[in-house]
């Protein structure tokens, strides 16, 4: 049932049996088999070992624990048991168990029926501490991570009880598995989770549902015999069903309001769980064998059988004979779809791994959609485009068809297993979700054509360019995806023939196409900015970031509704002890004469913090103060929650940030921040009824701004960098920093939704941003000139003109790109930049602009043989400039890579460029020695790569990494420096691992595919990439647009 390997001997392992025997297997002396079985299992047929650990500082010991009889310490050399270990109750069992690693003897259990962990002393038979870290549920599996201790000097010593009486853990982050599927890390010295999600599937998904009157809502079927619903903006499971003894393989919402769920399983029937009961309020027990699955489109019903079949009937007649029968799968037919646009239009996926699509009216299979290589499961048309169907497989594939040509349009490789259910949100056609073997549910956003249709709305283009019907969408020929599904035609509805009210039609369309986190939030909080009307807040605006202006009201609110139920706290003493008597009667002493201060020290010595704190106000107030103030560190420093009313009395609100930033309270962080801004409300006691909020009289305080936007700011960038650009934006503008807002939006990519942000707040932010996120290709000033002059004068007119001397440089190449020989601009272009390169202290932002210029020339003319020492000394100008522009940028990923690039196209061709391979290298090693620097000291570097073995010393790397920066420069706005990240990106890989060409990295979240379909950069370094230098880095003369 279980075995380890030894910690330290190689080839010594342990074995653990279902006759609760353990056994122990050497390669270099006698194994024995089948010892050590425990007292009185004979009456416990189930007493199984279910935990074997060696003893990470022993060659002999280790735990073993049994399902009935509990845990042992053995010997494994004389074959004993040193120690039975005895739980508090009998009717507590251990489930899984670990060392500690950083505490000598002590081991942690978890148990079996219940969330209590336990800690233990090998010296003892009884557990130390027991802690309740989850309530409904026990252990599956527990680890501690590898934490080196350290040591703090600077603590005084104290006692191993802390002052609330309970035990001094030693310091261990432990990992927890629980059978709910749960997930959490525990910090044991500090008894709080680090991370917790409270529920999850622990095996298959079979089917993903979501809620037609709520679709944040989506309910899943797994194998482990649970429902969970599921909030989609967070990603958490809200509730979870009681576990059925069977597997539930599908799920179906209750129409209307009701809040139900029909689910069928393998062997109990059907049931139907009411969710706000939380209990299942009806079984079907008659349970039949189907072999076939339907689907219903007005009277006609079409199934998919076992014969490989699929038939269609007429409901409104009473025979049980199929209309039609089509056949063409050589396979079971696991799935029907009737098209939800195109009448008579039918889908069908089958285990011999294709999807076909069949015409009604023709009798027909009108197309065999050919990717899949296992049996297709999940299978869905989108409700908006008629041409887009999206199939799931065992193959762990989701692939996107078009099928009007049959082709596959995107596959998605991100499942670690047979994918199942596919769900499209009601409201949200664009988002997906899709569940999985690998017992994952996954939120896509189909952004391959919702940013079109988001770039006409944001154009202001004619509604016939965005709207249409099915027929017209079919048209192969058809340039522009258009909509054609209720949910389009009803939001077009609602705004008439009128397009006045923008930011309406805005908010109203980036609901509707953009995935569901953080949107909503995103405008509700930019009505709050311009309307200031909290009648208008919805009722859920609390669950999201709330304007800085409501938080505290919020907070007095909810304290109010929480005023009725009030606890009582109980404190045990610290144990006495012979040095703590002697100071107790020395503070006796010290009060009888008088000496109070001493007294009150002597008070705190002992531990008797209250009442030193009651007594230090007869010293003087400053002396309270200083107490109050080390009471609140010691507090902290102990990790007690009761720091906090210490550290506000004294307003030391920085000490209190800093502490609830440590531990990643960053929201709790941010309250206080505010509250120390406009100083500690007070409130007009008013009955508060519903979601009306408090009147606050508050009194700003501009001392503390600044902690409150720093606070603000830490928040933000914890949301960018796990992949939240929304939610990040969202952090500013609850605080009113505008450009902060667009700044992540922009650097995370969110360029729609920065359009129109920009647009609803017009002149409260920079219209540098504006532009930045409406343009988000660097082409934009010279395809600008180019279209106003396309179409102006024919080819010869471009060419007379290019030979004039008057024009400044841009405008001659301007001219030969629209000439009939746009090969001499690169003459022009390049001979230009390398004279400019050439000069002591060139501009970078001037080269830039012309190589953005020449990015214009055709790429066939760039890719043409008689173009390619020009096309390599382009690319490879290109590449230096980026680097220097990464710099810059702090796009740091890539600066290495792009001096590289430059280097290897040198090399190749022999370029003489004004910079050399040899300054190459040292830019490289020079920056190489700053990331690889812990310290302000640069060390001496090598580097493994081709650097021609160069060695840079200390002061030679400092001097030209500042030559460095003095050539980038500073940017424009600091706000858009800092690499990008867009969403999803911090999220896991499974089958489809991809490393990034550039940075040799493996990418997660997103991948971006070069021109040759093979290579491919994470999303976000491709976009970095494309700021930086408009070249793919293949060097093959193509551009790269990742926007």
């Amino acid at each position: 049932t279980h075995f380890r390997w030894h910690n330290r001997l190689t080839n010594t392992l342990a074995f653990g049996h279902y006759n609760g025997s353990l056994s122990f297997f050497y390669q270099s002396k006698k194994c024995q088999k089948n010892c050590l079985i425990p007292e009185n299992t004979q009456e416990n047929a189930e007493n199984i070992v279910i935990a074997v650990e060696w003893d990470i500082l022993s060659d002999d010991y280790l735990l073993a624990a049994n399902a009935v009889t509990g845990t042992r310490l053995i010997d494994s050399r004389s074959l004993t048991a040193l120690m039975q270990f005895k739980l508090p109750s009998t009717s507590s069992h251990i489930h899984t168990l670990a060392w500690l690693k950083n505490a000598p003897g002590m081991f942690v259990t978890g148990d079996t029926e219940s969330g209590v962990m336990r800690i233990w002393n090998v010296s003892r038979q009884n557990p130390i501490e027991n802690i309740t870290v989850k309530v409904t549920v026990g252990f599956h599996e527990l680890s501690v991570l590898d934490t080196p201790y350290e040591e703090n000097y600077d603590e005084p010593p104290s006692s191993p009880s802390k002052a609330n009486g309970s035990v001094a853990l030693p310091p261990a982050r432990i990992v927890c598995t629980f059978a709910d599927g749960g997930v959490g890390l525990y910090n044991l010295e500090q008894r709080r989770w680090e991370f917790l999600r409270d529920l999850g599937h622990i095996e298959t998904i079979f089917d993903c549902k979501f809620k037609p009157n709520n679709p944040n809502l989506l309910a899943t079927a797994s194998f482990d015999g649970t429902i969970k619903i599921w909030d989609i903006n967070t990603m958490t499971a809200k509730y979870a069903s009681p576990g059925n003894k069977g597997i539930i393989y599908s799920v179906s919402w209750a129409p209307a309001d009701l809040n139900c769920i029909a689910a069928s399983t393998a062997k109990s029937g059907a049931f139907i769980w009411d969710i706000d009961k939380v209990k299942m309020i009806r079984r079907f027990t008659e349970h039949l064998s189907l072999d076939a699955t339907g689907v219903q489109q007005t009277n006609m019903l079409a199934t998919g059988c076992d014969d490989k079949r699929i038939r269609v009937f007429i409901l409104t007649t009473n025979s049980e004979t199929p209309l039609k029968i089509f056949s063409g799968h050589v396979a079971k037919v696991f799935h029907v779809r009737w098209s939800p646009l195109r009448e008579g239009l039918l889908c069908s996926g089958s285990d011999d791994s294709t999807v076909r699509i069949w015409d009604y009216t023709q009798d027909s299979c009108v197309t065999a959609l050919k990717g899949h290589i296992a049996p297709v499961r999940g299978l869905i048309w989108h409700p908006e485009i008629p041409f887009l169907l999206i199939s799931g497989s065992w193959d762990s594939n989701i692939r996107i068809w078009d099928v009007r040509d049959g082709a596959c349009i995107e596959t998605i490789l991100d499942h670690g297993a047979d994918v199942y259910g596919l769900s499209i949100h009601p409201q949200r056609p664009f988002t997906l979700a899709s569940c999985s073997r690998d017992s994952t549910l996954r939120i896509w956003h189909l952004s391959a054509f919702s940013s079109r249709i988001y770039a006409s709305l944001l154009a202001n283009r004619p509604w016939n360019e965005i709207l249409g019907t099915a027929e017209d969408a079919m048209v192969a020929e058809q340039q522009q995806t258009l909509l054609c599904g209720p949910m389009s035609r009803q939001l077009r509805a609602n705004f008439g023939s009128e397009t006045n009210n923008q930011n309406m039609k805005l908010r109203s369309f980036s609901e509707f196409l953009l995935p569901p986190v953080g949107v909503k939030n995103c405008w509700t909080l930019l009505d709050v900015i311009l309307r200031d009307n909290d009648s208008l807040l919805p009722t859920d605006y609390s669950d999201g970031i709330m304007h800085m202006k409501h938080i505290s009201k919020y907070k007095i609110s909810q304290a109010q509704e929480l005023e009725s139920i009030k606890m009582s706290k109980f404190a045990g003493g610290i144990g006495n002890t012979s040095k703590e008597e002697k100071l107790k009667q020395a503070a006796d002493l010290y009060l009888k004469l008088g000496h109070m201060q001493k007294y009150c020290e002597l008070l705190i010595e002992i531990g008797e913090w209250d009442k030193a704190l009651a007594i230090a106000p007869s010293v003087s107030i400053v002396f309270w103060k200083s107490l109050t103030e080390r009471h609140a560190k010691y507090l902290a420093k102990e990790d007690s929650e009761d720091c906090l009313p210490y550290y506000i009395a004294t307003g030391n609100y920085e000490n209190l940030i800093k502490l609830l930033k440590s531990k990643a309270r960053l929201h709790e962080a941010v309250l206080i921040a505010q509250i120390a801004q406009t100083n500690p409300v007070s409130y007009e006691e008013s009955g508060i009824t519903g979601k009306h909020l408090p009147s606050l009289k508050t009194k700003t305080n501009p001392s503390n701004k600044a902690l409150l936007d720093s606070t603000t700011e830490l928040l933000a960038d914890r949301y960018f960098t796990s992949g939240q650009p929304v939610m990040a934006a969202n952090c500013h503008l609850s605080n009113d920093q505008y450009d902060l807002a667009m700044s992540k939006l922009i650097m995370g990519n969110e360029l729609e939704l920065a359009v129109s942000v920009g647009m609803a707040l017009k002149g409260h932010c920079s219209s540098e941003y504006f532009e930045t996120a409406g343009f988000g290709d660097r082409n934009f000033t010279s395809s600008k000139k180019f279209e106003a002059m396309a179409g102006l004068s024919n080819i010869e007119h471009y060419d007379k003109k290019s030979k004039s001397e008057n024009l400044s440089v841009t405008e001659r190449i301007e001219n030969y790109i629209l000439s009939s020989s746009p090969g001499d601009a690169l003459d022009v272009g390049i001979s230009t930049i390398k004279d400019m390169i050439s000069k002591k202290n060139w501009n970078v932002d001037e080269v830039y602009e012309l190589i953005q210029y020449l990015s214009c020339v055709r790429t066939e003319k760039l890719q043409d043989s008689s173009c390619t020492r020009q096309r390599s000394e382009l690319l490879a100008l290109a590449s230096i400039v980026g680097a220097i522009i990464s710099v810059r940028m702090r796009y740091d990923s890539l600066v290495r890579p792009l001096f590289l690039n430059a280097k290897s196209l040198m090399q190749q061709e022999n370029l003489e460029l004004p910079i050399s391979v040899m300054q190459i290298n040292a830019f490289i090693l020079a920056w190489q020695s700053r990331i690889l620097s812990s310290k302000d000291e640069a060390p001496t570097v090598l580097l493994s790569d081709d650097l021609d073995n160069m060695r840079l010393d200390d002061h030679k790397q400092r001097q030209i990494l500042d030559d460095l920066y003095q050539l980038a420069g500073k940017a424009s706005n600091e706000c858009l420096r800092g690499r990008v990240i867009c969403a999803g990106s911090s999220y896991p890989s499974h089958s489809d691992v991809k490393y990034c060409s550039v940075t040799d990295s493996r990418i997660h979240g997103s991948a971006f595919f070069l021109e040759n379909g093979q290579s491919c950069m994470a999303l976000n370094n491709a976009i970095m990439w494309a700021l930086a230098n408009p070249f793919s880095p293949l060097n093959s003369g193509a551009l790269i647009n990742p926007f």
